[in-house]
């Protein structure tokens, strides 16, 4: 689950868990059912949170603005992360 989204003008972004993913999202999984948790959700779920904590504290509005249209902008268009964007998860910021 844990993706990452290419934001237009560079970087990338840990895609938020939405309760319609998979089966139920993480969200409920993690409400209903934590023994359904992987590890992988574990970590899908703490890239969620450090990426909330940057996105409120360490960004400007234009740079919030910006983050925020361009993953709007790909969930709803339904277009996969570029294969890149998985290098780009490996070195831990929520924006690269």
């Amino acid at each position: 689950m844990s993706e990452r989204i290419a934001i237009p003008g560079g970087g990338s972004w840990v895609r938020p868990a939405l309760e319609s993913d998979d089966e139920y999202g993480l969200g409920w999984k993690l409400r209903y059912s934590p023994d359904a948790i992987s590890r992988a959700d574990q970590i899908a779920l703490a890239e969620i949170v450090d990426a909330y904590g940057y996105l409120l504290l360490k960004t400007t509005r234009d740079q919030r603005d910006r983050i925020c249209r361009g993953i709007r902008v790909r969930m709803q268009s339904g277009t996969e992360p570029p294969p890149e964007a998985e290098q780009e998860r490996e070195h831990g910021s929520p924006v690269d």
